[in-house]
């Protein structure tokens, strides 16, 4: 029978398409298990990724770090798709990019 792990906390963090290879390459040099699931969505229905982590309460805090010095933001140009009630077909500037962190309690944890 497999044993628990030691892992009190699940975060999910959604990221940017444009940082998810080095956001990953930063979990895997911290020694940070992850899984990255593609996804899309958002204000600009924009690719980015969702990074499945499990990790202790106590390195939450370096999880944050770690994302806040990966995940930038940054502006861009883009051009809004058209809703049929406004054309907003000129470029509009936005800012991108970031990263969003839901962090849940996880109450049991094994390997398989």
């Amino acid at each position: 029978m497999p044993e628990p792990l030691a892992y009190d906390r699940m975060v999910l963090c959604v990221v940017q398409d444009d940082d998810a290879g080095e956001y990953s390459n930063a979990l895997r040099e911290a020694g940070i298990s992850h899984t990255r699931v593609a996804s899309a969505g958002g204000f600009l229905q924009a690719t980015n990724a969702v990074f499945v982590v499990a990790l202790e309460a106590s390195r939450l805090e370096e999880l944050k770090e770690l994302t806040a010095r990966t995940c930038i933001t940054r502006t861009e140009l883009v051009t809004l798709p058209w809703t049929g009630e406004i054309d907003l077909s000129l470029p509009v500037e936005v800012e991108v990019g970031g990263a969003a962190m839901f962090v849940m309690k996880l109450e049991h944890a094994e390997r398989l």
